[in-house]
């Protein structure tokens, strides 16, 4: 067995760094776009938006069973789970209370999804595979019927109809749009299994090529057990509440992270800096870039749907660069008092 170290995997930060940058992407173009430019501008953001949150979900996952792997001598992985689990959901709801208003506090986001399937994946984290496997396909196959046991609506999104009956909020939170716990917990599902397999790649005697080759061919399978179903009109391709779509976007991760981890951990070639830079700090650039889009653009120079394509592309490449800029120079101080540094802190 390889001798553990606390190095951290490169192609995993990159993934999740490219997330972000899709994030900063798609949602400035629909908070700045004018009405026509917006029309035109679905065409660019059409893959940014199918792929950029199931990279996040899938990726902490991943992240999820490489910190278990760090964290296993400690004895205190089930303490670390529960306070980082309920830290992500406090910070949503306090995101939500400051970018948004308090009638909107209750908006469900990405950060309540990860939190609670972290605490979800601890209680499987010890299971087989196959018993995994098990779980999704559940969570896949019953999902229709909980939206229809819960009076799902297609559309819904609370940030516009906010709602502030605790039985109406929990029954969406399970299987209402944007980030509904089912069947989106199954990305950290699926990611912590893909995190298994690369912490014996990394760590026993198990060939990192062929937990490569092993990505790229049940990638494939998934990506094709999805597009598969649209013989009976699934429309996974053109919606993003059915439960297949987790089946190809997560095979579309797995090639994603194949190819990377071949390059970067493997022949150590550093060709996305950029985009490490951003997964190092993913956390705060998150939540910062709301701040960014409501304290900056819109409150002081109140841009919300005036601008043209071109000139929405020229301010976004000018905000990432900055942000490049600003996790480069605050990665000499190991990234301390971001919200990153400060999670790990705490939990």
């Amino acid at each position: 067995m390889r001798q553990i170290t606390p190095n951290r995997v490169h192609s995993v930060d990159t993934l999740r760094g490219l997330s972000i940058f899709f994030m900063i992407f798609v949602h400035f173009g629909q908070s700045w776009l004018n009405f026509e430019s917006l029309i035109i501008f679905q065409t660019f953001y059409l893959i940014p938006s199918y792929i950029g949150g199931p990279i996040f979900m899938v990726i902490a996952g991943v992240s999820f069973s490489l910190s278990a792997e760090r964290r296993k001598d400690q004895g205190d992985f089930r303490i670390h789970v529960y306070k980082r689990g309920f830290l992500l959901i406090l910070m949503q709801f306090f995101l939500n209370l400051v970018i948004f208003n308090i009638y909107q506090a209750w908006t469900y986001e990405v950060l309540i999804l990860i939190g609670v399937a972290q605490i979800v994946c601890y209680y499987l984290m010890e299971k087989s595979d196959l018993f995994k496997i098990v779980v999704v396909l559940v969570i896949i196959i019953v999902v229709p019927f909980l939206r229809e046991i819960c009076g799902y609506q297609v559309g819904i999104y609370t940030l516009f109809n906010p709602v502030w009956d605790f039985g109406t909020f929990f029954r969406g939170m399970i299987v209402n749009m944007p980030f509904a716990i089912f069947p989106y917990v199954s990305y950290m599902i699926l990611g912590m299994m893909i995190g298994d397999s690369l912490v014996r790649a990394r760590y026993e005697e198990v060939k990192e090529k062929e937990f490569c080759k092993n990505l790229l061919i049940y990638g494939g399978i998934l990506i094709l057990i999805g597009y598969g179903f649209r013989i009976f009109n699934s429309p996974i391709v053109d919606s993003f509440e059915e439960g297949l779509h987790v089946s190809v976007t997560t095979g579309m991760v797995m090639i994603l992270l194949s190819g990377l981890y071949w390059i970067e951990d493997i022949k150590k070639i550093s060709l996305f800096q950029p985009f490490w830079l951003y997964g190092q700090i993913s956390l705060t650039f998150l939540v910062g870039h709301h701040f960014i889009n409501k304290y900056i653009f819109y409150n002081l120079f109140d841009i919300l749907k005036n601008l043209s394509i071109y000139s929405y592309l020229i301010l976004d490449v000018f905000i990432c660069v900055f942000l490049l800029a600003l996790s480069y120079f605050w990665s000499i101080m190991d990234y301390k008092f971001s919200l990153d540094w400060l999670m790990r802190k705490l939990s």
